[in-house]
């Protein structure tokens, strides 16, 4: 695990950002595809929220055999710590895509629910929808059905890096600084 960044906004409340490597990713999506298998569901297709959840559906895919993928394009979170007034679809399901079939949403983190809850509106025409999600915050809801580990920290993934980085710094520019003015610091 590579180490944490302790990040101050405005001197009210303090975000943990956990940076995650690719082979801790590859290890919480075998753990959670292993979950998915030893709960006797047996997953037709996988859909998959992008933008994050399209490197975790691709492992986890691989792991089940499942190669029916297709992605559901949503958009909830403006930076960090912001969200939209409610999950937006961006990109719809192709029509008849996931009709009939057992279904295995996956994404990267359930923080609010918010997203899953939303997506689950889209998969009506499914047999049946579980949900599968590397990381997840106790505040969850809907909570998923399979997950690699719980965390409350921020989780800056292998894929989101550069991105998160730009959002620091812009933030950053308008806050004062990281960790307040001049200021940058590491938590370990």
């Amino acid at each position: 695990m590579l180490p944490k960044l302790a990040y101050l906004k405005k001197g009210v409340f303090t975000i943990e950002f956990r940076y995650v490597s690719w082979g801790e990713v590859e290890a919480l999506c075998i753990s959670v595809a292993e979950q998915v298998r030893a709960s006797g569901y047996a997953p037709d297709g996988i859909v998959t929220l992008g933008r994050g959840g399209w490197v975790p559906a691709r492992l986890i895919s691989d792991c089940l055999g499942v190669r029916d993928v297709v992605s559901l394009g949503m958009k909830y979170y403006a930076g960090i710590g912001k969200t939209l007034d409610a999950p937006l679809i961006t990109q719809p399901l192709p029509a008849g895509s996931i009709r009939g079939k057992n279904v295995l949403l996956v994404d990267d983190l359930a923080d609010t629910g918010a997203s899953i809850a939303r997506a689950r509106l889209e998969l009506r025409d499914a047999a049946a929808v579980r949900v599968a999600t590397v990381h997840f915050k106790p505040r969850a809801n809907p909570r998923p059905d399979y997950s690699g580990e719980e965390t409350t920290d921020w989780v800056v993934y292998p894929w989101e890096r550069r991105e998160t980085e730009r959002d620091l710094r812009v933030h950053a520019a308008g806050a004062g600084g990281i960790n307040g003015p001049g200021t940058a610091r590491k938590a370990f």
